[in-house]
């Protein structure tokens, strides 16, 4: 029976990343067609700010659960080689944006980043 529990709380916690995903390419598709003049400034913004409330209730739940032994465990044995693996394949498959190469798609990051404070991307 715990094993089921734990496998709704996974499929739900994806569930929501999947939504999220969605909600923010289709936030991003929708704002292209704004002038930079009506863009709000969110230099204070934190993940906090907008995470469901159901994740924050699934991500408490998982905390007080013997489950968090796991995701110590994942994070500190499987995550890193996994994160280099996902950070290579990226590096490989992906399209480097610069002011060179698809400059109207880095004028947006860069808005975006003045939108959201500054922040340092890589």
């Amino acid at each position: 029976k715990t094993r089921r529990g734990y496998r709704s709380v996974i499929a739900r916690i994806m569930q929501l990343i999947l939504s999220a995903a969605c909600l923010a390419a289709a936030s991003a598709l929708s704002a292209t067609t704004q002038t930079p003049s009506t863009r709000v400034k969110l230099p204070h913004l934190k993940a906090e700010a907008f995470r469901h409330p159901l994740d924050k209730d699934l991500t408490a739940s998982v905390q007080r659960s013997p489950l968090r032994f796991l995701e110590t465990a994942v994070r500190t044995g499987l995550a890193p080689p996994l994160e280099q693996m996902t950070r290579l394949d990226n590096l490989a498959t992906g399209v480097k944006v610069s002011e060179k190469q698809y400059p109207e798609l880095h004028a947006s990051f860069q808005e975006a980043i003045a939108c959201l404070g500054g922040l340092k991307p890589e």
